[in-house]
This record gives C-alpha cells, sequence and structure tokens, in this order.
C-alpha cells in the first residue's frame, strides 16, 4: 500500500534522517520578512540553522521578490511600535490619577498616598522612556544599513532562482492557476481574494499577486527537477489550508504537506520525499539533525511571531465577511435601511414599517472554531451582550469553504436556541461574494 499511495503515509523516522541528510532546502519570502520580527536572538538562531545547510540552501525568485517587495513595510511596521508603546505609558499616568481620584483617598483613607504612587509610576515610565530611545537608536530603519538584509544576500549568495524567462511564462501559471483555484487544488487559491488583487511590475513583467504562490511552487519544481533532487524540504510561515493538512480534533494542528502537493512534487519533479517545516518547526528540529545550538526561547519566540500574523490574517478575514454580509442583505432587501453598527448586532436593518432587526456576523475557518461558536455558552455570550434596540437578531455564520458550511449546518441542526444562517464565502473575480448554504426555521434574512 505504502508504494502505491506513498503520499497518504507520514514518513517513517528513517526516512526523516535521509531528508535532512540530503534535502534542498528552500525558503518562503515571509520566513525572512519574519526575522525583523524577532528577537535578535531568534533572528540570529535561525540564520545560523540555515546556515548549516548553506551548500544546499536555494531561494526561489519568486521568494526573493516577494522578500524585496515587503521588505520596507515590515520595517515601517516595526518602527511603529515605539510609538504605539510610548502612547500607551503615556495615557498609565493620568488614567491612574482618575481612578484613583475617584477613590478620595486622601479624605477617606489614613495610609494610602496616591500622589506618592503616581510620582513613582510616572519616573519609572520616563526611565523607560529614555531606555525606549536609545533602543530606537539602534532599530533597522527604512534608510541605513540593514545587517539582516546583508546576513540574508550572503547566506543566498549564487543561491538564487532566476525567474520567469518571458511574460508568456507567467501567463501560462496565470491561465493554469485560474483552472487549479475554481478546483481548489493547491497551493494559491487561499489567496484568490480581493486583497490579494493587482499586479508587481518588476523587470517588464507583470506579477499578478494572487498567483504568487504558485508562480513559486512552478519554480520550485522545476529547480528540483533540474537538479534531479530526490529530497526536498521547504520552509514556510504560510499556515492557510492550501499548504498544509490539518488536525481538527483538539483545535487547529498542522500535520504535514497537502497531499495533493507531496504527489505532484513526486509526478513532476521526481521528488521522492518532500516535506515542509515552519520556521518554529524547523528550529525546534534543527539540533537533532543538524547539530546546531539552538535556544528553546528562540522556538517558541518564533512560533508566536508565526501565530500573531496568523491571527491577523484572519481578523482580515472576519472584516471583509462582515463587509461581504452587508452587500448581500443590502441586495435582498433593497427597500430596507440596512446600516452597519458601531456595536452589538455587526449589521441593523430597518424594514418599511419600522421594524428593526439584526444581523451578527461570525466568520468561521475550521472545525475547532466551528464548534466553539456553536456551544452553548457562546450563545450565552451572545444573548447578555448589550443591543441598541430590542430586535430579533439572526447570526450569520460565514464558512471559509463547502466542508465547513455542511459541517457548521450538521451542528446547528442539532438544537441552536437562536436564528441562524450558513453561509459560504465565495471569492469571485468581481471579489467576494456570499452563498447562502442553509438557513434555521426563523432566519430573518428575506
Amino acid at each position: 500500500m505504502r508504494s502505491s499511495f506513498p503520499a497518504f503515509y507520514y514518513p517513517t523516522p528513517k526516512q526523516f534522517e535521509e531528508l535532512w541528510a540530503n534535502a534542498l532546502f528552500s525558503v518562503d519570502a515571509n520566513v525572512l520578512l519574519n526575522l525583523y520580527r524577532y528577537p535578535k536572538g531568534a533572528s540570529a538562531d535561525l540564520l545560523d540553522a540555515l546556515g548549516k545547510v548553506n551548500s544546499r540552501l536555494w531561494l526561489p525568485h519568486q521568494a526573493a521578490l516577494e522578500y524585496q517587495i515587503n521588505r520596507l513595510n515590515v520595517i515601517a511596521e516595526q518602527i511603529g511600535k515605539y510609538d504605539e508603546v510610548r502612547k500607551i505609558l503615556r495615557a498609565v499616568p493620568n488614567e491612574l490619577k482618575i481612578k484613583l481620584d475617584k477613590l478620595q483617598l486622601r479624605r477617606r483613607h489614613s495610609t494610602i498616598d496616591p500622589d506618592s504612587l503616581v510620582e513613582t509610576i510616572s519616573a519609572t515610565i520616563a526611565k523607560f522612556n529614555d531606555q525606549l530611545d536609545e533602543l530606537e537608536k539602534s532599530q533597522i530603519r527604512i534608510t541605513g544599513g540593514d545587517y539582516l538584509r546583508d546576513a540574508i544576500e550572503e547566506l543566498f549568495a549564487q543561491r538564487i532562482g532566476t525567474g520567469p524567462s518571458d511574460q508568456k511564462e507567467l501567463d501560462a501559471i496565470y491561465k493554469s492557476g485560474a483552472d487549479r483555484y475554481k478546483r481548489r487544488f493547491p497551493p494559491g487559491y487561499e489567496d484568490d481574494v480581493k486583497e490579494k488583487e493587482g499586479f508587481h511590475f518588476v523587470a517588464g513583467l507583470a506579477f499578478e499577486r494572487r498567483f504568487g504562490d504558485l508562480i513559486l511552487w512552478e519554480e520550485l519544481m522545476k529547480e528540483a527537477q533540474s537538479r534531479n533532487a530526490k529530497y526536498l524540504i521547504f520552509i514556510t510561515d504560510d499556515n492557510k489550508e492550501d499548504w498544509w493538512t490539518t488536525d481538527e480534533s483538539k483545535g487547529t494542528r498542522i500535520i504535514s504537506p497537502r497531499r495533493e502537493l507531496v504527489e505532484e512534487m513526486r509526478a513532476r519533479a521526481g521528488v521522492d520525499y518532500y516535506f515542509q517545516y515552519s520556521s518554529g518547526d524547523f528550529l525546534k528540529y534543527a539540533p537533532e539533525y543538524l547539530g546546531t545550538a539552538v535556544n528553546p526561547d528562540s522556538v517558541e519566540q518564533v512560533r508566536e511571531v508565526t501565530k500573531r500574523s496568523e491571527a491577523v490574517r484572519l481578523r482580515q478575514r472576519g472584516s471583509h465577511a462582515v463587509d461581504t454580509v452587508f452587500d448581500w442583505i443590502s441586495q435582498l432587501r433593497p427597500k430596507d435601511v440596512v446600516e452597519m453598527s458601531a456595536g452589538y448586532p455587526d449589521i441593523l436593518v430597518m424594514d418599511q414599517h419600522g421594524r428593526p432587526s439584526g444581523f451578527e456576523v461570525q466568520y468561521i475557518w475550521d472545525v475547532a472554531e466551528a464548534r466553539r461558536r456553536t456551544a452553548p455558552d457562546f450563545y450565552g455570550l451572545l444573548a447578555s451582550r448589550p443591543q441598541t434596540h430590542a430586535m430579533s437578531i439572526t447570526v450569520v455564520f460565514v464558512a471559509s469553504d463547502l466542508s465547513l458550511a455542511a459541517y457548521l449546518t450538521d451542528l446547528l441542526r442539532t438544537g441552536s436556541p437562536m436564528n441562524y444562517i450558513v453561509g459560504l464565502l465565495l471569492d469571485t473575480a468581481e471579489g467576494p461574494k456570499l452563498s447562502a448554504f442553509s438557513d434555521g426555521p426563523k432566519a430573518t434574512f428575506r
């Protein structure tokens, strides 16, 4: 069975040893960009680990291009954190003073001196601000020296892909990609969203943003085939479902590369063993397989940055879900007044007779989230939230894919105490659209 269906099997310990000992190692742009987000020690550990395989290291042209395009934005993001911290610190003494004044301690307590406390905290904050100023001086700037870029350039010297030869080669990938994305064939279909529209124009070529992952994947297969590589490890901090097989039984847990990727890499490039690691997992296993020293704190720091990046992406998708539901309701009820709400629920609707109703949008991206947001305690939390009007509220569960929409429907049909709609979020050429998948008996969307 294993020989006939190798992509269905997790590598054995011996195969992992062979993989690490012989593999061509390649990295994604996000791995390089995240170096700017780690503490210095973690960045150094990751660079040192990659240096251990420098003779077998290769950077796809597409990854190098995306690194160059996004590098300044990441640096600016890091610089902006200093002002965010200063803003928080500035507010602390005044907020503390206001809260302490409400207690009227000067008249109602014999020993607590609020002024002394505020002065001590203000002095501590002032001292920390001085330290912050010194730290900012050593921060990589948008203009000026960049020791991380210098290290990256040294690491990948003479080890970067040449990229597409002409626009015709790119256009062929776009044509293939359009068909693959319709079938949700990995990788890249998760980038077929509105925020990924547009092109990067570089060296006279038009790189369509939504096909970035597919361009990289095609380049990776082409390089592996040209080297007759039988082992390949790809390091990426892209956590989307079009790269990974996951276990949803106790929250989302990454297991291995998507089976389709393993099969395609074998069929088209002749790679017998293909595997993927996040930066955190690569660092975790580097001491075992490469003999490099890695601080355990670095592994956790790297993983934390990856988690934060994924949380930001999901929040953005959730925001798009609310906008999409708003457009959908507006089209279904053109004669009613449909407005966004600043609180709960997300969307308010007033019909022609002055009767209000509300729609609360919940974006669902995996099975664990579906379970959490259909549990009784979650409904209790929603029911306890203050409303601007007394109204009927319908919860709109927006699923990221068809299987999740079906799973949600089965969960809700077992007895949901609230009105609900299950919608499927579709990414179309005109932007995200909602397709009604199922609804509860009292849903108020018509």
